[in-house]
């Protein structure tokens, strides 16, 4: 059901896949890049972005665990549904190696009537970060994305997310410290 209402997902869970490598390599060359050379980093991710957030920091944990990310923001993230999250990076592993070792704050953003996010908490299910200190601050917001297109309401729609009020006093939080 998953896979139909996103495609990407058979693509990113084919592990050799060309598109998903690229992709990977993309992102995680960026996110490197943004750690060795800036002191504070935040990142945000929508949807299915959230995923492949959550496999690069977790890859980059493991290679450079002492270049932290100050702050996660994902929106609409379907990363506590429990068939994505056994696909997660790191997934297979052990309770103390499972998450990313380089996070500071993790803020989850899901809207009513996201179905994408239809689990709204990752904080439940991604618990053991704090428990093992490997984040201070694991947090879910539940809004309303007001984002209306062709009159008609779009929870999912990412433009809502970036502009919810939530939004905004996170990075102005990040921003501020």
């Amino acid at each position: 059901a998953v896979e139909r209402i996103v495609p990407e997902f058979r693509v990113w869970w084919d592990e050799e896949s060309p598109q998903r490598l690229a992709v990977l390599e993309l992102v995680q060359q960026t996110v490197h890049d943004a750690l060795s050379e800036c002191e504070s980093v935040a990142l945000i991710a929508h949807g299915f972005g959230a995923v492949v957030a959550y496999d690069v920091l977790w890859r980059l944990g493991r290679e450079h665990p002492e270049r932290k990310l100050d702050l996660l923001i994902t929106c609409g993230a379907p990363v506590a549904n429990n068939t994505i999250r056994g696909r997660l990076a790191g997934a297979d592993e052990p309770v103390d190696r499972r998450f990313p070792l380089n996070l500071f704050r993790w803020h989850n953003l899901s809207a009513e009537d996201d179905y994408l996010c239809h689990d709204k908490t990752v904080a439940d299910d991604f618990a053991p970060l704090l428990q093992q200190h490997q984040i201070s601050e694991l947090v879910d917001h539940t809004i309303y994305n007001l984002s209306v297109r062709y009159g008609r309401s779009q929870p999912g729609h990412s433009a809502g997310y970036l502009i919810h009020p939530r939004m905004a006093e996170l990075l102005a939080t990040w921003l501020k410290e």
